[in-house]
């Protein structure tokens, strides 16, 4: 009797230990009262699944579904077990029930998203996940192409389990257009937008529509116009550089450059183009070789009366482009000269009419 009341007065003592100290220990511990839902297995309690009892294998009053004794998770297997790894937790292979976790056993096991008892149900596949887009499996049956798991766009796999590809009628990422007769007038065979300056050569029904070249950009002067047409002499278009373009009419010169005398280029009735203006180096301004008897008083000439020789009588041009005169050193009987020492000077033979004195 002694030994109880020591034994009773030290309880006592602790719990006034314990409500002085503000509850410094566990009170069910000391009270063997648990509570059921908190998550942690105590006292007398089977298991504790907080929010999750009564959803499974743990019923609200934290005793397991199966009326078990506790013999699961023993690490043997007993009666009623298929399995026992030592623990009662889900998602490894064996069950809290001790049972086997597999898709097509009847019980939802974690990672499942349905069981499926008779594998033909429409909404729950034979791999326990429920049927529709984005489960993983191609469902044939309900008119997917594909079914990668997501619902990403652009990584050939629709958000609609379709196949992303040119020509599906559906504007996929990366695509211009889709929808409409591919290789036709706006959208390509690749689903652009057929337009000059896409770096594609596009082809229109109008065969005269359809582009020469396309550089990837609508700037002239780089061989590629911004009409997609290359840039070259004869093509009757003044691209850059060119001063002229007629397609090869005749009023523009091969190397697409003005006919003019003085562009370096023998035009029309030209003898002579030089690239300049200049007289005096051989080829007149006017393009026109400079020599006597051309009719144009070049330099270094007196006279220049064209190309008839010999002079008419009672010219006044020489056949050398000079005036004819007495003194101008050329003997010319038809101005009844007797000599021409080319002065004026009288006592040298000739005198300064000509005439020997």
């Amino acid at each position: 009797m002694r030994e109880q009341v020591r034994w009773s007065w030290v309880a006592g003592l602790g719990a006034v230990l314990v409500l002085a100290l503000g509850g410094c220990c566990d009170e069910a511990a000391l009270t063997g009262a648990t509570s059921c839902g908190n998550g942690a297995v105590e006292g007398t309690e089977e298991c504790d699944n907080g929010a999750d009892n009564g959803k499974g294998v743990c019923n609200d009053n934290c005793t397991w579904t199966d009326g078990t004794t506790g013999t699961c998770g023993n690490w043997q297997i007993n009666e009623g077990e298929e399995c026992d790894d030592g623990n009662r937790k889900g998602g490894d292979g064996c069950s809290p029930l001790c049972r086997w976790e597999y898709c097509g056993n009847g019980v939802v096991d974690p990672g499942e998203d349905c069981e499926a008892t008779v594998t033909s149900e429409q909404d729950c596949t034979a791999h326990c996940t429920y049927t529709g887009c984005g489960n993983g499996i191609r469902e044939s049956f309900l008119g997917e192409e594909c079914d990668d798991g997501f619902y990403k766009s652009g990584d050939g796999c629709s958000p609609q389990c379709l196949i992303e590809r040119c020509g599906n009628d559906v504007l996929d990422p990366g695509e211009e257009c889709d929808g409409e007769p591919l290789g036709g007038d706006t959208c390509s065979v690749t689903c652009r937008v057929k337009r000059c300056g896409n770096g594609f050569l596009d082809v229109y029904k109008e065969e005269d529509s359809s582009e020469e070249c396309d550089d990837g950009n609508l700037k002239a002067g780089d061989g590629c116009s911004p009409m997609c047409r290359i840039e070259y002499c004869g093509n009757g278009i003044l691209d850059p550089g060119e001063g002229c373009d007629d397609g090869g009419a005749g009023s523009c010169t091969p190397t697409c450059i003005p006919e003019y005398c003085g562009n370096h280029f023998l035009d029309g009735d030209e003898q002579c183009d030089d690239g300049n203006w200049k007289a005096g180096d051989g080829c007149s301004p006017a393009c026109q070789k400079e020599v006597c008897g051309n009719g144009f008083l070049d330099p270094g000439e007196e006279c220049d009366e064209g190309p008839d020789w010999p002079p008419a009588l009672g010219s006044s041009c020489t056949q050398g482009c000079k005036r004819r005169y007495c003194g101008n050193g050329v003997f010319e009987p038809d101005l009844e000269e007797e000599c021409d020492d080319g002065n004026w000077k009288s006592g040298d033979g000739c005198n300064p009419d000509c005439t020997f004195g």
